[in-house]
Formats: C-alpha cells, structure tokens, sequence
C-alpha cells in the first residue's frame, strides 16, 4: 500500500513539474516576442505584424499600407517613416519622414524596391523617442504598377526631345534581372542593352522593350523622335527686292511671312498689336502673306501633329513723308524742278526734304540719324535733306537717336 502511495505522489510531482516547467516556457516565449501597433500589409494579401524583434523581409506586390492599432488604448496614435534607396554617397533618404497615424488608420504606399520601415517609440530605459529600423524588399511588378518612370507619352509625338526609361524602385544598384533593350525601327540599329536606364536622343522610329527576367514580364513602348520642326522665313518686302532678314527687322515697306516645305503645316496664324492701341487682332493666313500694317506681330505656323513654331517682328511706327504739302521749306526739285509734293522722285542735282509724319516718336529731324544706302546715289544730310547725286535707287533710313528699335525707311528713284 505504501509502495502505491509513494508512486501516486512521485507520477503527481512529475505532473506539476511539467506543467510548471511549459508555463514557464509560455511566458519566456510571450516575453521574447512583444507585439507593437504596427502592421505592414501587402496588396498580394500577406500581412506582417512588427513585433520588437522583426528582422528583414521580402514581398512580392506592388503596394503597401500601413497600420497603427493600439488595443490597450495606451496610445492614440504613431509616427513612423519610409526610407528609399538613394543615389550619392548615402545610401538611403526618406520618403515619407514624422508621418502621423492615428489609432486604427492605414495608410497606403505606391513604392518598391530596397525599404526601410522606422517607426518612433518611447524608450522608457532612457527617457527618450528611440527608432526601430526594419528593412523590406517590394518586388514590383513592371506591367501593372508604376515602377518604370518615364516621359513617354503614347499621345505625344516627339521632336528635339530626348526620352528615358528608368527603373524607379532600384535606383542605387540596378537590377540585373531587369533589362532594357530596344532598335531604331528606321535604321534597324539595335540600343545597348543596359540596366536600370535607357536613353533615346536620336530621330528615328523606335520599339523600347523592358525585360523582367525573374518574372518573365515585358513591357514594350513604340515611339517616334523627329529632329524637323516647322520653319519660318521672313523677307523684307519692297517695290524693288526681296531681301531675306532676321527676326526682329524693322521696316516702313511690308514684311513678307512663309513657312518652309520641310514638313506638312496646318495653319499660319498672327497677332497684332498697333503701337498706338492695347487691342490684339488676331487671324489665319496663307503662305506668303505680306504684312504693311505699323505695328508688332507674332506668327506662329502649326504642322499636322500639333507642333508650332513662332517668330516676331515689328514693322515700324512712323512714316518719312518727302515735301510735304504744307511744310515750311520744301527741296529744290518741288520749288524749281515742279516735283510732286511727297514723291519719292527726283531728279541729278535736286534735293529733297525729308519730315516726319504724325505717327512719329518725335517731330524733331535732330532727334534723329539719317543715312544713305549709297552715298554715290545720294546723300542725305542731319536734317534730313537728300541730295541726288546720281541715277539709280536708294534707301535713306531714319533711326530715334533716343530708341534705336524706332526705325524708319524711305526708297527714292534717282533720274537722270
């Protein structure tokens, strides 16, 4: 009987011991791994919870989201950040930096590659906010999220533009299982191959293929980048030549506008201003158009696909008026050689007085330069007084000492 009890008591010690011992264990191991309020989620449906202990991790997704929930109702809320890989000599920068959640909010993320999750805790030990850093890795895909980075635009034709293709999410050590690769469609020359980024600057049609090896994903771009822009010419415009000028000439004559045949143009159209009003006009013209009217102008002439290309010029704001009817001192081929008043004539060895219409900065010859396209022709001195010197045609312009943009031009025919 003793024998009985003695093995009773001996099987009920061995049970309390063990017992013991497992509860001990539970509560070593509910110590070990404390749980926080945060918890990352994936758009693939995995979900970790951060627990103090939390070491490196790898998802593959395209989004994450973050959430802060406190059951203890201790707190109301976190801070935490995101950090990014990063080119130059630190390896990483954050993203998202002090962002605060509130008890029971998520927030979500469209980013990947090599990250950092930092979220902020009150360190009891040393009074004071401590961080604690766990790095993931977002594999994304490179078809349905936003991973290549790009300034293609499947709407857009390109012209002097340069198109790039990068790998957003690993941008400090490429990602050798994604490739990018293309070929000029027009001259079948193929790119090299490169990883992490691609570059396209010369004109061509081209297909863009981006290659993820590890998914067996592709993602093809076709493109054109065309070098030819429409052009425009503008010509000085007279009785007697056409003279091809640059942007900018001013002249009393007219201006002649055209675009050049090197591509296909939509329209050509104008503004204009007068110097003495605020009021714009604005129309479509034809090629070749010539402009008379004083005043300043934009031309802007737009190809089939939308590109345009503008120019300006100004066509002057004065008039220069030959012996006018009414002036005190009129030249001698009026008085003795019975010449039109304001005819732009005369004749070898008569002389012409030049004035200044209304629409002239300044009624005063002095407050100008007068000078002749050919002395041998006729010369013309500060007061404006031409003198013929010999059979042909001449320029004589006028130029505002005060604003040599205000510019002036008369053309006179010399007869025997």
């Amino acid at each position: 009987m003793k024998s009985v009890k003695r093995l009773f008591f001996v099987f009920f010690m061995v049970l309390v011991g063990t017992v013991c011992v497992c509860t001990i264990k539970n509560v070593e191991a509910s110590a070990a791994v404390q749980m926080t309020p945060w918890t990352l989620s994936f758009d693939n449906g995995q979900v970790v919870p951060i627990s103090k202990e939390q070491t490196s991790f790898s998802v593959v997704a395209n989004s994450f989201s973050v959430t802060y929930n406190d059951l203890t109702g201790e707190t109301s809320g976190g801070y935490f950040d995101i950090w990014v890989e990063c080119f130059g000599v630190v390896p990483y920068e954050p993203r998202i930096e002090q962002q605060y959640i509130a008890n029971g909010e998520t927030l979500t993320y469209q980013m990947g590659g090599n990250l950092y999750f930092v979220y902020h805790y009150y360190n009891e030990e040393a009074q004071y906010d401590d961080r604690m850093w766990i790095p993931f890795k977002v594999d994304r895909s490179i078809v349905s999220s936003n991973r290549i980075v790009t300034n293609f635009d499947a709407n857009t034709y390109y012209y002097d533009e340069s198109l790039y293709f990068r790998d957003g999410d690993y941008r400090r050590d490429p990602d050798i299982d994604l490739v990018f690769e293309g070929r000029n469609l027009t001259t079948g020359e193929y790119l090299e191959v490169s990883y992490g980024s691609l570059n396209v600057d010369d004109e061509g049609e081209y297909e863009v293929i981006i290659r993820d090896n590890r998914k067996n994903q592709t993602k093809t771009y076709q493109f054109a980048i065309d070098k030819t822009a429409p052009m425009i010419y503008l010509v000085e415009w007279d009785y007697f030549v056409e003279t091809p000028v640059l942007e900018g000439t001013i002249t009393s004559a007219g201006m002649k506008v055209m675009y050049g045949d090197n591509i296909e143009v939509s329209q050509m159209t104008y503004s204009y201003k007068p110097f003495n009003s605020n009021s714009v006009e604005t129309g479509s013209v034809e090629n070749n158009y010539i402009f008379w009217r004083k005043g300043e102008y934009v031309i802007t002439v737009t190809d089939m696909v939308g590109k345009t290309t503008s120019t300006t010029f100004t066509i002057s704001s004065f008039d220069i008026v030959a012996d006018p009817d009414g002036a005190a001192t009129l030249g001698t081929e009026v008085t003795l050689n019975d010449g039109e008043k304001g005819g732009t004539t005369l004749h070898v060895g008569y002389t012409r007085c030049l004035y200044l219409d209304g629409n002239a900065p300044s009624q005063s010859r002095l407050d100008y330069t007068f000078t002749s396209s050919n002395s041998s022709i006729a010369t013309v001195s500060e007061y404006g007084t031409v003198t013929a010197k010999g059979v042909g045609v001449v320029e004589i312009t006028c130029v505002l000492k005060s604003n040599p943009n205000k510019v002036s031009k008369i053309v006179l025919t010399i007869l025997p």
